[in-house]
C-alpha cells in the first residue's frame, strides 16, 4: 500500500511539474492565437478597405479624367446645339460611365443637357447660377462634387461632379461641365469584395448614410452605428462584429469604407486553432503522464525490491540479496544493502557460533554444578546403620532443598536408623538454615530415622534459642566424634 502511495505520489507530482509549464504555454499559446486571430482579422478588413478606396479613388478619378478630355473636345465650343448634343451623347452612349453630361455657361445656364434617353429640350434647361455645382467650381478652380443620388430610370446610385471649364486666353473658368457619374459598377466591386464568411463591405457617405451594400435592398433605408474603433462594433443587424472603416477623401468629397465580418464567424478560426492548442495540450500531458509513469516505475521499481528483501530479512532469510540496476543514488542504495546483508549474514554465522560455543560452556558447567552438588551432599556411612551428612559452605533455599533430598534418598537406600548432620563446615546461621535443617531432620524422623546434630558452635547455639522454632527433639553435640559415639553406642544398646 505504500508503495502504491508512493507510486501515485510521484506520478502526480511529476504530472504536475509537466502540467504546470503545460498549462502556462497552452495559456500564452490561446491568448497568442486569440489575439494574432483578431489581429490578423483587423489587418485583412484593413486590406479590403484599401483596396476599397483604391478602386473609388481610381473609378472617379478616371469619370474625371474622362471629364477634363471631354471638356478639351472642341465640339463642346461649338455654336451649333446639335454638334454639342452629338459630342455628349457619344460620350454616355460609348464610354458607359455617365448617365446625365449638362454644360452650363458662365452665367449658370445650361446650353446643352444630355442624358441616356436623350436631350432635353431647350425649354427645360435649368439655371444653376445659385446652385453650388456651379459656385463652388467657378469660385476653386477646380472639380466640386455635389453629393449622391439614385437614378429616377433604375435607381442606379450617381455622383453629381462639375468640373470648370477654362477660358483658352485668360485660363479663367467660363463655365462648367456637369456629370453625373455611374456608381452601380465600382459599389459592386467593391461590396463583392470577400475576405471570409459572413463578410461585408459598405460605403457610407459623409452624412452617415449607407450608400453601398451588398444587400442593398434591405438595407436601404438603415443607418449604420457610428464609427468604433478598429475592432468590436454593432454590425446593422445589432450583432457584434469586428469592423475596420476606413475614410476616404476625393476633393470635397467624403465618405466612409467599412468592412466587417460576424465577431462568431471571424471567431471561427481562432476556436479552431485553440481546438488544436487543446489537442496538442493533451498530447503533451499524455506524452508527460507516459515519461511520469515510466520514471515513476524507474524510480519505484527498486524501493519495492528492497521492500521485500529487506521483510525477508526481519523473517529471518539473509540469504538473498538485490540485483544492481542502477548507477545512480538507487544504485548506491542497493549496494549498501547488499553489503548490510552481507554484514548482517556475517554477524549471524558469528553469532550461531558464539551460541555455539556458550551452550557447551553451559552444557559443561551443568555438569560441573551436578558433580558440585553430588560433592557438597555427601552421605557418608560411618558404622552399620548409621551415615553422616557434613553440611559446608552457604546454604540457601535451593541448596537446602537439594541437601534434604540427597537425606532422605540416602537414608533410605541405606536403611539407615541413625542420621548425623554435621554443620561443622556451615558457613552461615541464620533462621532460613535453621528451618532448612528441622524439616530434613522431620522427613527422615519420618523414615524411622533418628536425626542428630554434630558440630554446634557457641553462635549456632544462640541462633537455636533465638529462633522460635523448637528444637528440643533434635539431639546436638558438639563435635562430630561425639555424636558418632552416641549413635553407636544407640545402635549397640
Amino acid at each position: 500500500m505504500m508503495n502504491r502511495s508512493l507510486r501515485v505520489s510521484l506520478t502526480l507530482l511529476l504530472i504536475a511539474l509537466s502540467l504546470s509549464p503545460a498549462l502556462a504555454v497552452g495559456t500564452t499559446l490561446g491568448w497568442g492565437i486569440f489575439q494574432h486571430e483578431r489581429v490578423h482579422v483587423v489587418d485583412l478588413e484593413r486590406q479590403i478597405t484599401n483596396q476599397a478606396a483604391e478602386q473609388m479613388t481610381t473609378y472617379i478619378g478616371g469619370a474625371e479624367a474622362e471629364l477634363h478630355t471631354l471638356i478639351q473636345n472642341p465640339a463642346l465650343r461649338s455654336v451649333d446645339p446639335a454638334t454639342r448634343e452629338i459630342a455628349l451623347s457619344s460620350t454616355i452612349f460609348y464610354r458607359g460611365t455617365f448617365d446625365e453630361l449638362a454644360i452650363l455657361d458662365q452665367a449658370g445656364v445650361e446650353r446643352t443637357h444630355v442624358s441616356r434617353i436623350g436631350a432635353v429640350a431647350p425649354d427645360n434647361l435649368l439655371n444653376h447660377r445659385a446652385d453650388a455645382i456651379f459656385t463652388e467650381p467657378m469660385r476653386l478652380g477646380k472639380p466640386y462634387y455635389a453629393g449622391f443620388e439614385n437614378s429616377k430610370l433604375n435607381g442606379e446610385p450617381l455622383l453629381w461632379m462639375a468640373v470648370p471649364t477654362l477660358d483658352l486666353q485668360s485660363s479663367s473658368p467660363n463655365g462648367v461641365l456637369l456629370a453625373k457619374v455611374r456608381l452601380r459598377q465600382v459599389f459592386d466591386q467593391i461590396t463583392s469584395l470577400h475576405f471570409g464568411p459572413n463578410s461585408t463591405v459598405m460605403l457610407i457617405d459623409a452624412e452617415g448614410r449607407l450608400i453601398a451594400h451588398p444587400d442593398m435592398a434591405n438595407f436601404a433605408n438603415t443607418t449604420p452605428p457610428p464609427a468604433a474603433a478598429a475592432g468590436l462594433a454593432t454590425g446593422l443587424t445589432g450583432e457584434p462584429v469586428i469592423q475596420v472603416r476606413h475614410s476616404v477623401s476625393i476633393g470635397n468629397l467624403n465618405l466612409s469604407i467599412a468592412a466587417e465580418q460576424l465577431l462568431d464567424a471571424a471567431d471561427a478560426n481562432m476556436r479552431q486553432s485553440l481546438a488544436t492548442a487543446a489537442i496538442l495540450l493533451v498530447c503533451i500531458v499524455g506524452i508527460a503522464a507516459a515519461f511520469a509513469l515510466i520514471a515513476v516505475n524507474r524510480i519505484v521499481r527498486p524501493i519495492i525490491v528492497l521492500a521485500a528483501a529487506t521483510k525477508r530479512i526481519s523473517a529471518g532469510d539473509t540469504s538473498g540479496q538485490v540485483a544492481l540496476t542502477r548507477r545512480d543514488e538507487l544504485g548506491a542504495l542497493q549496494h549498501d544493502f547488499n553489503q548490510m546483508v552481507e554484514n548482517l549474514r556475517a554477524q549471524h554465522a558469528a553469532i550461531s557460533e558464539r551460541t555455539e560455543e556458550l551452550q557447551t560452556s553451559l552444557d559443561r558447567q551443568r555438569d560441573l554444578l551436578e558433580t558440585v552438588a553430588q560433592l557438597s551432599s555427601p552421605l557418608l556411612p560411618v558404622w552399620d546403620g548409621v551415615v553422616v551428612l557434613p553440611i559446608v559452605g552457604h546454604v540457601d533455599a535451593q541448596r537446602g532443598a537439594a541437601l534434604t533430598s540427597a537425606l532422605i534418598e540416602g537414608v533410605a537406600h541405606r536403611r539407615a536408623r541413625v542420621a548425623i548432620l554435621d554443620v561443622t563446615g556451615l558457613a552461615t546461621m541464620n533462621d532460613e538454615v535453621v528451618g532448612i535443617l528441622l524439616r530434613a531432620a522431620q522427613a527422615i524422623e519420618l523414615l524411622g530415622t533418628h536425626a542428630m546434630l554434630a558440630g554446634v558452635s557457641a553462635a549456632f547455639a544462640q541462633r537455636i534459642v533465638a529462633n522460635p522454632v523448637d528444637l528440643s527433639t533434635l539431639e546436638s553435640y558438639r563435635d562430630l566424634q561425639s555424636a558418632i559415639e552416641r549413635a553407636i553406642t544407640r545402635m549397640n544398646g
